[in-house]
């Protein structure tokens, strides 16, 4: 651009900038861009010249922040092409037409020099320039609103605060039909405990940023009408809810070869015959011949993609007209299932993510999508053959173990060789595979409102694979968790006790779910999954009302979730991530609750959402998609395939 040209500014909450900004979340890096302009202007030629502005307009600028980089979409991929960015930090004052009118001063007087030394030094790419809000910059925490707000009156109000704001979302060209997710929890940078309640507000990526002002002044003049909740907050953010395995990635080679591996070589020396909760699986990694299904070809390579993968929930006993006396199944996500069936495809969006794409209508994944998999039909439909371990992680292991045999300074090449030598042999003896898909929800049931994905896995024999539905061991909680008190009741405090077991659900009674007449708002409810591990989280009973973008081709309807988060109680790390989608949630007493289905990043945190639908929903989908092929389900007490039941004590 030439200095003489009128800069085109365009302001957004928080954040004034030219060119237009990319939505945040977004990454910074320092790329080849970067580089060459450094070498044509010199290493101190920006440096200078732009604070030296900014501090005029800006007396409080950080001026440490003030800086070049190459601005990116959060998580895109490494191709990707960024914008050259000068990049301020400052304080957003109270008043955002005073702050936001001082910085559009600045950036274009900023950018008009930066032009200057452009035409002087003969670069003709475009260098932004960008003023954040500290606010923006900062890591946020999050917990549920408390229990006494849920008494004084939210549990009743927050209908009422969800229909509205959603009509005054509907209202705004720019929000409308836009809405991802509607919550409300405290959210701030401060501990969670002093964060203000907040309505967090979801919105797809093509909802303008630049345009939100309005719809955010005229929901805080609303919440304002609601005088018992002092300082209630809305926010407004881009994101989407994503049902749960692992992100697809490309091979291995591409992923793991050459890299450097801090942990050591791999996390494991061998794999266990048994399948157990919380164990990773995946369809099966080796399609039949001829078949493509799992590996989609990408547009821009021809590189094999990973299936997705997800975790064992548990394992059940199922009562059906062909088996009387019970057989044993896993629970898992259905979502984990789906790229075994023809119609699977991925595609390559803008900032090269790979994105899984709908199926076209009367395939085969488009008739599980629309209509789940049922008992009788799985005898006759193709099997989708799923395993465990998934062949993603191998993979990984493999590739680790090479990486360090082959590194010439490594002393323990002859153990680690041995270690890869039974992780192959597993894989090609076939022991990896686990069974097949026996019925599944598919994605257009909902049960009270709670969108259902779940699968249940027939296993190829009764006896070998079926593990235990043990949970962690005391010391598993106590190396994961600081707290006594966040430890389940099934442990001593105070001395080594056996393991714990996972027990059916509790009962309910009336038409409230498990989730609602079992627990309290703000209760501890713990999880084991494929990627996080053991993992404790704080249930927030406020229902948040969600819409998740892989289902739109079936239904674009809201469904009604619990939501479980890390709130205080664990240590820098979600309460569930990606790879956990299937596992299970129990109680103190280690009782089934629920089953972990979606996900949702919120922006400047390290927190997720987790989203959680009430097991006894999915025990009556269950049966109800059966019909009346299934007739009891049970957590298994048997915990190893043997016809042995564990003992164990319960601690205070």
């Amino acid at each position: 651009m030439s200095p003489t040209e009128q800069v085109k500014i365009y302001s957004i909450h928080g954040r004034v900038a030219t060119p237009p900004p990319h939505p945040l979340p977004i990454e910074q890096r320092w790329d080849e861009q970067c580089k060459t302009i450094e070498k044509t202007f010199g290493p101190s030629t920006l440096a200078s010249r732009a604070p030296e502005i900014f501090v005029k307009y800006i007396p409080k600028v950080d001026i440490e922040s003030v800086g070049l980089t190459s601005q990116v979409p959060a998580e895109c991929h490494s191709s990707f092409k960024g914008q050259p960015t000068i990049v301020a930090v400052a304080e957003w004052h109270d008043q955002p037409e005073s702050s936001a009118r001082t910085w559009e001063r600045a950036v274009i007087e900023v950018k008009q020099a930066i032009d200057s030394l452009c035409l002087l030094h003969g670069y003709h790419d475009d260098i932004g320039v960008e003023i954040i809000a500290e606010e923006l910059t900062r890591d946020k925490f999050m917990a549920p609103i408390t229990a006494e707000l849920v008494d004084q009156g939210m549990g009743r109000d927050w209908p009422v605060i969800k229909n509205e704001v959603t009509n005054i979302l509907n209202s705004h060209p720019a929000t409308k039909d836009h809405l991802v997710s509607l919550n409300i929890f405290r959210l701030g940078t401060y501990t969670p405990i002093f964060n203000p309640p907040t309505v967090l507000i979801t919105v797809d990526s093509e909802s303008p940023e630049t345009e939100w002002q309005p719809v955010i002044d005229e929901i805080q003049r609303f919440l304002r009408t609601f005088v018992t909740y002092v300082n209630l907050k809305v926010q407004i953010e881009h994101g989407a809810v994503e049902l749960w395995p692992y992100e697809l990635h490309r091979g291995p080679i591409w992923n793991y070869a050459g890299s450097y591996h801090p942990d050591g070589p791999g996390q494991r020396t061998h794999y266990e015959t048994k399948v157990n909760l919380g164990n990773d699986m995946s369809v099966s990694s080796t399609p039949p011949p001829g078949s493509e299904r799992l590996y989609q070809k990408t547009i821009d390579d021809a590189a094999e993609m990973h299936p997705l993968v997800g975790t064992v929930g548990c394992w059940l006993e199922i009562k059906t007209k062909a088996f009387p006396d019970g057989v044993k199944v896993a629970l898992t996500s259905y979502r984990v299932v789906r790229p075994a069936y023809e119609g699977f495809k991925l595609d390559v969006d803008a900032t090269g993510k790979f994105r899984i794409t709908p199926p076209a209508q009367g395939t085969e994944l488009w008739l599980a999508d629309k209509h789940g998999v049922v008992p009788s039909e799985s005898n006759n439909a193709p099997k989708v053959k799923v395993e465990s371990p998934a062949g993603k992680n191998h993979n990984r292991e493999v590739v680790v173990k090479q990486d360090w045999i082959n590194f010439p300074a490594y002393k323990e090449k002859a153990v680690t060789e041995q270690e890869l030598a039974r992780l192959v042999e597993f894989f090609e003896n076939g022991k990896h595979e686990l069974g097949t898909v026996y019925c599944a929800s598919g994605y257009n049931r909902r049960l009270n409102n709670h969108l259902l994905d779940w699968a249940l896995i027939m296993p190829f024999s009764q006896e070998e694979r079926v593990g235990k539905n043990k949970l962690p061991s005391f010391t598993s909680w106590r190396k994961e968790h600081c707290s006594p008190n966040e430890y389940p009741k099934i442990w001593s405090y105070d001395s080594y006790t056996p393991d714990g077991v996972l027990k059916d659900p509790p009962p309910t009674s009336g038409s409230d779910n498990i989730l609602e007449h079992h627990l309290k708002q703000g209760e501890l409810v713990y999880m084991v999954g494929a990627t996080t591990g053991p993992s404790i989280g704080v249930l927030n009973k406020m229902p948040a009302y969600v819409k998740t973008s892989e289902v739109k081709h079936i239904s674009s309807d809201t469904s009604t979730e619990y939501t479980v988060v890390r709130g205080w109680v664990a240590k820098s790390r979600p309460f569930a991530k990606y790879g956990d989608s299937g596992s299970v949630v129990w109680d103190k007493d280690g009782r089934l609750l629920g089953l972990v289905s979606r996900g949702q990043k919120v922006l400047h945190s390290c927190e997720i959402i987790c989203y959680v639908t009430p097991i006894d929903v999915v025990f009556r989908d269950i049966k109800d998609l059966s019909n009346g092929e299934i007739t009891d389900i049970k957590v298994l007490e048997v915990l190893d395939g043997t016809g042995e039941t564990e003992e164990m004590s319960e601690g205070d």
